[in-house]
């Protein structure tokens, strides 16, 4: 099951539309969504955005998911336009496990999910 974080309804329907032959999805378009995901299915990878509906970002879902033992070794890939550097290196700090930025390249993408999941 993978829990799709994203406030773009165009690139949650990609993303939905890419994972579907090979997992399950849900998805959720804020923080506030996305914590009862977590709580309302057994999710094994989070792709996340970082800009959120509400007043919470992707960061704080992070830091939520960090702080629960039964959520914390769920992998999270950061899938969003901040594109720099410094963006990547303050995401992968943050407790994501890996990162890609917007445009996606979606084999690539594939293959991070296959890593973490297969």
């Amino acid at each position: 099951m993978v829990l799709i974080v994203e406030n773009d309804e165009n690139n949650r329907k990609m993303l939905e539309l890419q994972l579907k032959s090979t997992y399950q999805t849900c998805y959720s378009v804020s923080v506030k969504g996305a914590k009862k995901q977590l709580k309302d299915h057994a999710v094994d990878l989070v792709l996340l955005d970082l800009t959120l509906e509400g007043d919470k970002d992707g960061l704080d879902l992070v830091g939520y998911m960090k702080a629960k033992k039964k959520l914390r070794d769920i992998p999270i890939i950061a899938v969003t336009a901040h594109a720099y550097d410094t963006d990547r290196e303050n995401v992968l700090n943050a407790g994501c496990d890996d990162y890609m930025s917007k445009p996606l390249d979606v084999k690539k993408l594939l293959d991070m999910i296959s890593k973490y999941l297969n």
